[in-house]
């Protein structure tokens, strides 16, 4: 058996994931508060799905999850374990112009150094970005300069987990997180620590954000 293996079992009609493997680790969510997610009801549906995920991780880890936007510096919430308190912080946060994607995964990458000198090394971190645009700085050399310094700490790769998550079907955004798809391993040679998902045109459900969980740590 794996590290993590995420068991899977017949919920009613469809297959649900078992999270209980996810009650060692930390799970941060980076949620894109551009205007762009006003589109099409997405903010609505991104703060519906994520509070679904947050009564789910909650069950097995009492930490529940942590929250951050892209355009707020301060952490948004800690230990988010319920539908309606999601929901709730996503009413009251303000949406302004811009995707500064790398900018805040790097932030979130010095906080995760910082905790694990200060904690246990050993924790594992999954970074979920929720995003439906593509990021207005350079998240290629960021995630690159992640990877760099995960190895100049002789740290393993397997202990953080950047998942990116397109929402809507803008074809910019498609094409931008293709092309870094393709770019990571190639130019980079990441190709453990991130995972793209894009959006095959269809809403934002639990049961996506289930099944990215546990691509990351079967």
């Amino acid at each position: 058996m794996g590290f993590l293996t995420l068991l899977n079992r017949v919920d009613g009609n469809r297959r649900s994931i078992d999270f209980s493997p996810l009650k060692d680790q930390d799970v941060i969510v980076l949620v894109d508060n551009s205007t762009r997610m006003l589109r099409k009801g997405r903010w609505d549906e991104v703060g519906r799905v994520i509070g679904k995920l947050a009564t789910k991780v909650w069950k097995c880890n009492n930490r529940g999850i942590v929250i951050h936007f892209l355009n707020q510096q301060a952490q948004a919430s800690t230990k988010l374990k319920t539908r309606s308190k999601t929901v709730q912080l996503f009413d009251e946060t303000t949406l302004y112009y811009g995707q500064p994607i790398g900018a805040r995964l790097n932030d979130l990458f010095n906080q995760y150094v910082r905790d694990s000198y200060d904690e246990d090394i050993g924790r594992t971190r999954v970074i979920l970005v929720v995003s439906d645009g593509m990021s207005t700085d350079d998240l290629e050399s960021v995630l690159a300069n992640i990877s760099k310094r995960l190895d100049e700490l002789e740290w393993s790769k397997t202990q953080l987990k950047i998942q990116l998550v397109q929402v809507g079907n803008d074809w910019s955004a498609t094409q931008f997180l293709q092309r870094l798809k393709e770019d990571l391993p190639a130019k980079h040679n990441i190709t453990d620590l991130v995972s793209i998902e894009l959006c095959d045109g269809s809403p934002l459900t639990i049961a996506k954000l289930e099944g990215v969980l546990s691509k990351g740590f079967v």
